[in-house]
């Protein structure tokens, strides 16, 4: 009926085509509370209601530089078992991690908690664990910082392969002053800009224009040098991602996968009665609207004919 109307009003708050008796307010609120979600999602600080952590996704790219990893030893605050362990440098996050496996070895122990990664593209989120009272220390244990919250990832986002070595640091005569400490370790800690202590420079080795230069700290020197090699830093799966690979399996002519609930044992209430109460409304519209009915019932039939739902069992 309304779509034939000839003098149809407009509503004088919004403009659009309502009454101005039916305009909502809720609506333009909602919209200021997306735009005001989306400002604080690019901030690159930690939101107390949602723990952000800054992101960038680069794809597959040529290395032109080592990595600023460190080899120190880790510890938990009022502990003395230490592990040897590397520590990437990463000037681009405001918070750190340490790999699970690192966690473990330490005997610590935190609290579960969802986390979202800002990105290039879409947020992503992230189910990890946060640990406090972490120690960082350089080899000889001359220089001890703590680290504020500390959270975990099953591994880093780089490889032994970005290790500098003592090798490489023989082509610049510049940093013949410079040793590397050398074991058989992986990188199993990611510090944040948020540990000034861990980034003050103590002396820098410089050499002439382009060419690399290590700068000595706490935790020992981070040379920066450049790599003929290629990083593939792929996007890790989702926790949805992690849910369909696990769950997907073929049954009757059909693939099954699971609803991406975080808690796998939950259990829905009987809602049979809001189920009929919504069949009752859809059996009165297409009493009173015949073309409705027709399309309703030809959608369903033609899902059924394809397969893509079937009846429910009694």
């Amino acid at each position: 009926m309304t779509m034939k109307c000839k003098n149809r009003r407009s509503c004088s708050v919004c403009k659009r085509k309502h009454p101005t008796i039916l305009h909502y307010e809720s609506k333009t609120e909602n919209k200021q509370s997306v735009g005001n979600l989306s400002s604080n999602i690019e901030s690159p600080s930690i939101q107390s209601t949602s723990d952000i952590v800054n992101q960038i996704g680069t794809g597959y790219l040529k290395s032109s530089c080592a990595m600023a990893i460190v080899l120190v030893k880790v510890k938990l605050r009022d502990k003395l078992k230490t592990i040897d362990t590397y520590a990437f440098f990463d000037t681009g996050r405001s918070v750190s991690f340490c790999t699970e496996s690192l966690m473990r070895q330490l005997g610590g122990s935190g609290k579960f908690k969802q986390i979202k990664l800002n990105t290039m593209g879409s947020p992503l989120r992230m189910h990890t664990c946060m640990l406090d009272g972490l120690q960082v220390c350089d080899m000889d244990m001359n220089h001890i910082i703590d680290l504020r919250t500390v959270y975990t990832n099953d591994k880093m986002p780089v490889t032994d392969a970005h290790i500098p070595t003592n090798n490489e640091l023989t082509k610049w005569p510049h940093l013949n002053g410079v040793r590397l400490p050398d074991i058989d370790s992986t990188v199993g800690l990611m510090i944040g800009n948020n540990v000034p202590d861990a980034y003050t420079p103590f002396e820098v080795a410089t050499g002439p224009t382009c060419s690399t230069h290590a700068t000595k700290t706490r935790l020992g020197y981070i040379d920066y040098m450049e790599f003929e090699k290629l990083i593939n830093d792929k996007r890790e799966n989702s926790v949805e991602d992690k849910c369909l690979n696990e769950s997907v399996h073929f049954e009757n002519g059909h693939y099954c996968i699971a609803l991406p609930f975080t808690n796998k044992n939950i259990k829905f209430p009987n809602n049979e009665s809001q189920g009929l109460q919504l069949l009752k409304g859809i059996r009165s519209k297409m009493i009173k609207n015949p073309n409705f009915k027709d399309d309703y019932v030809s959608f369903i039939s033609n899902l059924l004919v394809k397969g893509y739902a079937e009846k429910v069992s009694e």
